[in-house]
Order: C-alpha cells, then structure tokens, then sequence
C-alpha cells in the first residue's frame, strides 16, 4: 500500500483528465497558474456543438445532436446504438441545464463563491479523489496534489441535478447546495479561484 502523505494546510488533490477538449497542458510538478479568469475545459465543452456524422449522397455530413434523434425517428438515419446514443445526448443536455441553474442561483444565493464555469474542482481527501476518478470512469486520468490560496466553496454533489425531477426541487437542491448544505451521506467537492501550485503530480494510489 502507498503511504499518502496528510495534506497540509491550503492543499487539494485534483483529478487531471486527458480528454481531446481539455486545453491546457498536463499538471506538473512545480508548475503554477491562476484560475477564475476564463472558462473551465468542463464548461468549455459546451461552447462545442454535439454533432453526429452520418451519411448523405454527396458524402458524410455533420448533424446536430437533437435532429440526428428526430430523424432516426422518421427513419432516415439508421444506428445500430440507438440506446446508448441516446442515453449520451439526455446527459449532455441533463448537465448543460443543471449548470446553467448552478450558475443562476449562485448569482442570487452566494454571488461571491467561484462559479462553476471558471472554478478548477478540487477535493481535501485523497478516498474522494480515488472515488471520483473511479466514477469518472476513465483510465487517462491522473491525480495531483496542489497549493491553493483564494476563494473557496465547498458543496454537497448528492445534490446536483442528475436525473428528471421537478425544477422546483432542482431549484430547491441548487440553493442548498450554495448555502453549504451536506446531505445524510454527502459527495463533497471543492470549487476554487484564485493561485495554484502543482506539489505533486501523477500521485500513485493507495492499494
């Protein structure tokens, strides 16, 4: 088992992905950014069409995402995963709305804290940060531990909007989830602004 040395005041573990909208360069060691002055590579993905490349009589044409569905639907378009397809455009749709609510009843309920936009996501645990790069489902992925001095929020993920619900209650959930609010059995996560120092990078796990 790796020994995991106790974080030390003003440190967090970050998971640092390596996916094809990320913009930046790899964290390392040594290195040193601010964060809060532009939009996240999570919220950045969303300034990108979903688009689906199918097959036209002069070629392969891009599509978006909602009249791929519509015109599977008319039967025009065939695709053998439909289901998980699917499944994939409710979620990226389910995420934009939640954020856009995020943000919305951040301004209202606690306009200081970092927006979820431009915040980088952090966690004061290093079981937490095993847990969400597990759950982030990606083997590209590599946690960091980091210096930070700003502005935080710390905040239920039990909380985000996931699945249909009543806005009224993702409304309700949203203004707990800025007021600090932890459930019975919390997710907690982290949001900062502000500058960053990478301490330690590619950190090995713990079993």
């Amino acid at each position: 088992m790796t020994e995991i040395t106790p974080l030390r005041d003003g440190e967090y573990f970050h998971i640092c992905l390596q996916k094809s909208y990320i913009y930046h360069k790899p964290m390392k060691r040594g290195d040193s950014f601010s964060v809060g002055q532009k939009h996240n590579p999570f919220y950045s993905f969303y300034e990108k069409a979903r688009e689906y490349s199918v097959s036209a009589p002069n070629g392969p044409v891009k599509v978006p995402a909602l009249t791929f569905l519509r015109e599977i639907n008319r039967g025009k378009i065939e695709c053998p995963d439909l289901p998980r397809q699917a499944l994939a455009i409710a979620n990226h749709y389910n995420i934009l709305a939640r954020e856009i609510i995020m943000d919305d009843v951040r301004n209202r309920v606690a306009p200081k804290a970092p927006s979820r936009k431009s915040c980088l996501w952090v966690v004061d645990d290093f079981g937490l940060a095993e847990y969400w790069q597990k759950k982030l489902g990606t083997k590209a992925s590599y946690i960091v531990r980091l210096q930070l001095e700003g502005n935080f929020h710390k905040g239920d993920a039990t909380l985000l909007l996931n699945d249909s619900e009543p806005i009224s209650e993702t409304y309700e959930r949203a203004e707990q989830y800025w007021q600090g609010h932890m459930q019975d059995d919390p997710l907690p996560e982290i949001l900062f602004e502000g500058a960053a120092l990478v301490l330690e990078d590619n950190i090995a796990p713990s079993s």
